[in-house]
């Protein structure tokens, strides 16, 4: 009986034409970069001004960011049908901090180590 239940199902689905929107895997990559070139100047901002505050304020924003992305996505499934893979974006939001601090390791280690003539806003800071 359970088995006829769910093929009623799937076939009330297709009469009524109610369908679960899939994103494409394409569109959620445009999504997560999007997403995260955008919050590069803030984070960089509080990262170079505010050295000592950094990490608290950009984990605290990761953290709030991505509550509200996935309290967005479930808003758009439920009221919508829309489904949005939210992998890709949160990891890349989650990570976009360790980045900056590794791209500042890396810099330093051209600047210093390597003798290199290297520019970055994380020495020149703003004019």
């Amino acid at each position: 009986m359970y088995g006829l239940i769910v093929q009623a199902n799937i076939l009330r689905m297709v009469l009524d034409k109610d369908f679960i929107i899939n994103i494409p895997a394409w569109l959620n990559w445009i999504i997560a970069f999007l997403f995260t070139w955008s919050l590069i100047p803030l984070f960089s901002r509080w990262y170079i001004h505010r050295p000592m505050w950094s990490h608290l304020w950009i984990m605290l924003t990761q953290l709030f960011l991505s509550i509200l992305f996935v309290g967005v996505i479930i808003l758009l499934f439920a009221n919508g049908n829309l489904k949005i893979e939210a992998a890709s974006i949160l990891v890349t939001v989650l990570l976009l901090g360790d980045i900056i601090l590794f791209y500042d390791a890396f810099v330093k280690i051209f600047k210093y180590r390597l003798n290199w003539k290297f520019h970055s806003i994380f020495f020149e800071g703003h004019h």
